[in-house]
């Protein structure tokens, strides 16, 4: 649900968001040159693990006045455009809330999305073996990361490998046979070369520190060679 805000009103929604490594330095740069220092410049973002930054979005109205040499016609009216920037820690400063917090009112509207739209269940072709896809704008893919113990419906008994190839995509199976697993590494490495721009191509596995790299697909990737990530019938309710 879209909440309008002011700073008269109410504290904005916020969402997780998962953003490539270079993209607190790039905003610093995008708001020192827009005349914008100090905690302005500061993304909130902190690192989740190697290239994958997690990053907080606030909603953004903007109000377009009607063109002027149209401004006469009948019913023509200001329009209000939503979207989604990167927060900072000046608006983490005016809400009144640490990351931490602003984080976990985040993490309940991706939980609430979650069970809206639970992820799919599919079952890769000729292999025998199945994996979740989980998509969507609202951080379900963030809190596959946060959460992994929403990843352990996958049947199996291998550690879970995850592969983020772009912001809202997550994809999770259960690794160890060497067939899936070249299948799945290459669709996710073939989702992030087609993505402008990607998130990562690596495949990770969870370690005592959290998230680590346990494979990254090199090369180019030949789609007339290697099945994609998609292939396969969803299954299960």
């Amino acid at each position: 649900m879209f909440w309008l805000w002011t700073a008269l009103e109410m504290t904005p929604d916020v969402r997780l968001s998962l953003e490539r490594a270079e993209v607190p330095d790039n905003y610093a740069s995008m708001q020192l040159a827009a005349g914008l220092s100090g905690p302005a410049a500061l993304a909130a973002c902190r690192s989740l693990t190697d290239g994958v930054q997690l990053c907080l979005r606030t909603m953004e109205v903007t109000t377009i006045e009607p063109d002027s040499s149209i401004a006469t016609k009948k019913g023509a009216k200001p329009k209000r455009v939503v979207s989604w920037r990167l927060a900072n820690e000046a608006d983490l400063s005016t809400w009144g809330e640490s990351q931490t917090e602003a984080e976990q009112r985040a993490i309940r509207l991706a939980q609430a999305r979650w069970v809206a739209n639970p992820p799919k269940l599919i079952e890769v072709e000729g292999v025998g073996h199945s994996y979740l896809l989980i998509q969507g704008e609202q951080g379900e893919d963030a809190l596959g990361l946060l959460e992994p113990q929403r990843l352990l419906s996958l049947p199996g008994a291998g550690p879970l490998a995850v592969g983020v190839p772009t912001r809202g995509t997550l994809v999770a199976w259960r690794a160890g046979d060497a067939v899936m697993d070249k299948i799945l590494g290459v669709g996710v490495r073939r989702i992030y070369d087609e993505a402008s721009p990607g998130l990562s191509p690596s495949i990770f596995q969870e370690g005592v520190q959290g998230w680590q790299v346990w494979a990254v697909i090199q090369g180019d990737v030949n789609p007339n060679q290697t099945p994609n990530v998609q292939v396969g019938q969803e299954v299960g309710p």
